[in-house]
């Protein structure tokens, strides 16, 4: 009676530990997800980096435009 008792509760625990553990299962995540997450916490969010919206704040279509001249490269080295 007591090896019972004891399977039948070890039954109950695992069948309620395996409800909580697919409640907490989260979507897989989709490029439009984390694409959105992205501009979420990029736009306007100081992180460790600055903002987009701070980093061009005040940029002029004419510098946004640049390029460098003829021959020139975009390698900072």
């Amino acid at each position: 009676m007591k090896h019972a008792i004891a399977l039948a509760g070890s039954v109950l625990v695992l069948m309620l530990s395996l409800q909580c553990y697919a409640q907490n299962q989260q979507q897989p995540a989709t490029l439009r997800s984390l694409l959105l997450h992205e501009l979420h916490t990029t736009h306007n969010q100081a992180d460790w980096f600055v903002p987009i919206s701070v980093a061009v704040d005040g940029l002029t279509a004419e510098q946004a435009s640049w390029q460098p001249p003829a021959g020139g490269t975009l390698s900072v080295s």
